[in-house]
């Protein structure tokens, strides 16, 4: 995967250790199963994990203490999707233009 690539979410959950009230207040913008995205950058976060963030959901900056020591927006495992294959995407455009035919009257 690269940047600009279209991805689809396979995996959209949250971990159970995870306090919920702290999670929505630093990542607001989560990420949803199944819908598609496009990748803006890749972190490589010091060897630790490989993560992205994405163009059509956009968090806070915030500081990683103990892990990466730097700041930066909050971003996703990249193992959280799959990379769109060039007919996948196809045939979904082909589905969106015949969903917003219209017969007029």
């Amino acid at each position: 995967m690269d940047i600009g690539t279209r991805v689809q979410c396979v995996d959209d959950s949250i971990p159970a250790h995870i306090d919920m009230e702290i999670f929505k207040k630093e990542i607001p913008n989560w990420l949803k199963k199944e819908a598609y995205y496009h990748i803006r950058d890749i972190f490589y976060n010091d060897g630790i994990v490989t993560s992205v963030i994405l163009v059509e959901l956009r968090n806070p900056i915030l500081f990683f203490p103990g892990t990466i020591n730097r700041s930066q927006e909050a971003s996703f495992k990249i193992d959280r999707f799959r990379e769109m294959e060039v007919n996948e995407e196809e045939h979904e455009l082909e589905e969106v233009k015949s969903n917003k035919l219209v017969a007029i009257d």
